[in-house]
């Protein structure tokens, strides 16, 4: 996996120095990585970024989750579930 690897910390450091505006939290689950994101005009960019980057090959989008948060100013997350075939490695991208 990505994240047990020397590499994970290089690329942590990497993505949140170039999507510093983006990316507001960072969560180490268990065997997850979990980004929180701006929903905005760069998510795409985000998004292919982590598909295209040659350690990271987040190519496939394994789920997509809604989060119904009653009461909340913001009632509904969307949790974007990344798999990278070549690192057998998930990513969640939260927003």
């Amino acid at each position: 996996m990505l994240w047990r690897s020397s590499l994970y910390w290089s690329v942590l450091l990497l993505l949140l120095q170039t999507w510093k505006t983006q990316v507001f939290a960072v969560g180490v689950d268990k065997y997850e990585l979990s980004f929180f994101v701006k929903q905005n005009k760069g998510f795409a960019a985000f998004i292919e970024f982590l598909k295209a980057y040659h350690l990271t090959k987040f190519e496939q989008l394994s789920d997509i989750i809604v989060i119904d948060r009653p009461g909340h100013v913001w009632r509904f997350q969307v949790v974007y579930s990344l798999l990278s075939v070549h690192w057998a490695d998930v990513f969640a991208v939260m927003c």
